[in-house]
């Protein structure tokens, strides 16, 4: 990439630049915008409209927009733009986590029945700490007060605990994203996607990152603009009017294929044209592109094809594409575990002398966020944490600690394929397997220690650890 040939970590002679804090102006508008962000993102998913406005994109535009203004009236720079952009896309998919995060805990209480006894499971195997207990506060939970207020009372301990939680959670991923990062960026050179386009749109990137004019005087821009906006505006209009023609955002292949054997390759056979995906697939690799759609035609159909043909039975489930990603995300990690090698055991020399990497010019040091010590034991200590959490509300040790490794590996991986390609959607996140993979591999007698389901519960209530929502 332009940008990574250009920075200042790729020239050792290059002195460090300084490190100028975010503004106090940024600070205060990335978290007034983020609490909007966020509570737009709430009401769209709650009435059923999906993510709803991507509104960090129309704040990068904006920013852009009335940078003139933003720059005079209060004194804001490009950079601050960037920074409130990330502020408010990180805020804004909160929610997401958090609708799947506390019904975990509170489902049982709320659908609790004399016949199903959830109630008395929920005593058993789910720890007082970890929610309210008041059945009246899991039913307004539910279905929101008598007086339309919402009773924060019961929730302050519980809601306090889980936020250190997820901060120690976030913490170590940051701890292994620091470590990794200089192979990232410097021996791999990933492309960076995500930070490509507001680098560009900004124009705060610099050789390729940096537009000829503006971004509004870019005709490219406007074409590929006006392409996408009456794609969508057709799809929106459709959805208020059917009457309205719309191209939709994906053609169905499968319908063609309705006679035995070829019926069995009709499930998700689907051309999807979405701009949005065409446009990061310009910025990923052309081998990944290319592995894409051929492993899709050439393996998973064939799969299909040979077992219709063959008379196999199909158990629920098949061709298990949740399973095989999980598989592959393991091997990824493999590969690029013995990839880097010779630079992670520098790292781990470097953290057991404290310094930093052999040969390190210190001018790259400015770029690092910790020290390699720092990074290592981050991680380490935030691992023995986040599986202390769950020892104590009862899971076997080992099962918390295989859990949490696959959590760590799936999404170390999911952030580099992030890193090189974009990855637009969380769909390619293996979904639910950090915890299937273990009953899957072992059955649930294993994991059943004295009789007792503890261990299938938690592993049962932490799907909110399987959408891939990380800070990557």
């Amino acid at each position: 990439m332009a940008a990574a040939a250009e920075s200042p970590q790729s020239d050792p002679t290059r002195e460090s630049p300084a490190l100028i804090p975010v503004s106090a102006r940024a600070t205060v508008l990335a978290l007034v915008i983020g609490v909007f962000a966020l509570r737009a993102s709430a009401r769209a998913i709650l009435n059923g409209l999906g993510g709803g406005p991507d509104v960090p994109l129309l704040v990068l535009f904006g920013g852009v927009a009335l940078y003139p203004v933003l720059s005079r009236v209060l004194k804001l720079s490009r950079r601050d733009i960037i920074v409130i952009y990330c502020f408010v896309m990180i805020a804004g998919n909160g929610f997401d986590l958090a609708q799947r995060f506390l019904p975990a805990y509170t489902v049982p209480r709320y659908f609790h029945t004399p016949e199903n006894n959830f109630l008395g499971l929920a005593d058993e195997y789910i720890p007082s700490w970890f929610a309210p207990q008041d059945p009246e506060v899991i039913r307004q939970f539910f279905e929101g007060s008598d007086d339309g207020r919402m009773h924060w009372g019961p929730w302050l301990k519980p809601l306090a605990l889980w936020s250190l939680f997820f901060m120690v959670l976030w913490w170590t991923l940051f701890c292994i994203t620091a470590i990794l990062r200089r192979h990232w960026v410097e021996h791999e050179r990933l492309a960076f996607p995500l930070v490509t386009v507001p680098l560009y749109i900004t124009s705060a990137g610099s050789g390729r990152l940096q537009p000829r004019t503006t971004i509004w005087r870019e005709p490219l821009m406007w074409v590929g603009f006006a392409v996408s906006f009456l794609h969508f505006l057709t799809i929106m209009l459709h959805a208020l009017n059917p009457g309205v023609p719309t191209a939709g955002t994906y053609y169905d292949v499968g319908r063609f294929l309705t006679e035995k054997p070829l019926d069995a390759m009709r499930p998700l056979f689907m051309f999807i044209y979405n701009p949005a995906l065409t446009g990061m697939a310009y910025f990923a690799p052309q081998d990944l592109c290319f592995s894409m759609w051929f492993f899709f035609l050439g393996y998973f159909k064939p799969i299909m094809l040979f077992v219709r043909m063959a008379g196999l039975p199909e158990p629920s489930g098949f061709p298990f594409y949740w399973e095989q990603s999980a598989g592959a995300f393991v091997a990824i990690a493999l590969f690029y575990a013995w990839a880097a090698r010779e630079y992670l055991g520098r790292v781990l020399r470097a953290a057991l002398t404290g310094g930093w990497l052999p040969g390190e010019p210190e001018a790259r040091r400015w770029a690092e966020p910790m020290t390699y010590r720092g990074a290592v034991l981050g991680a380490i200590a935030g691992f023995v944490f986040l599986c202390g959490w769950y020892i104590l509300a009862g899971m076997t040790p080992w099962v918390a600690g295989a859990f949490f490794a696959m959590v760590i590996v799936f999404a170390t991986i999911f952030t580099r394929g992030r890193a090189e390609t974009g990855v637009a959607s969380l769909a390619s996140f293996p979904f639910w397997q950090a915890s299937r993979q273990l009953k899957s591999f072992l059955g649930s007698q294993p994991l059943m220690v004295n009789g007792r389901m503890t261990n299938l519960v938690m592993l049962g209530s932490l799907i909110f650890l399987h959408f891939g929502l990380y800070p990557e």
